[in-house]
């Protein structure tokens, strides 16, 4: 039988915010694949058959940021949620339709709640 649970993927550079951003993830019920940067992001989005949302910072000290992961996402699971927090300004040039943006500090709480509401849209 296959795992009813929607998969996740964390994608934030500062180890510490990770650790909380899965944490938060993980007590919402959700599965949780977690990258430190764009080009492990691109990897999993490339080799996990199946996320559901992704969860992103913008500014990754990387070449490659937030928003080209959040377009690589959508462009590999059309139908994916994205969540980006961070503290930099949402720019509506590149907040992809559907998105949710939530500024840093992020609320634990309320990032595991959009999870669970996003999923439970999926299972709908």
């Amino acid at each position: 039988m296959s795992d009813p649970r929607c998969t996740v993927l964390v994608v934030e550079d500062e180890w510490l915010l990770r650790i909380d951003l899965v944490d938060a993830v993980e007590a919402a019920g959700m599965a949780v694949f977690e990258a430190a940067g764009a080009s492990e992001a691109l990897e999993h989005i490339e080799t996990v058959p199946a996320i559901d949302i992704l969860v992103t910072d913008i500014r990754l000290n990387e070449e490659r940021d937030g928003w080209d992961v959040a377009e690589a996402f959508r462009r590999r699971h059309p139908q994916g949620d994205v969540i980006y927090a961070s503290a930099n300004p949402p720019r509506p040039d590149r907040l992809l339709s559907g998105s949710l943006f939530f500024e840093k500090p992020v609320s634990m709480r309320a990032l595991g709640d959009a999870c669970q509401r996003l999923c439970a849209l999926r299972r709908a």
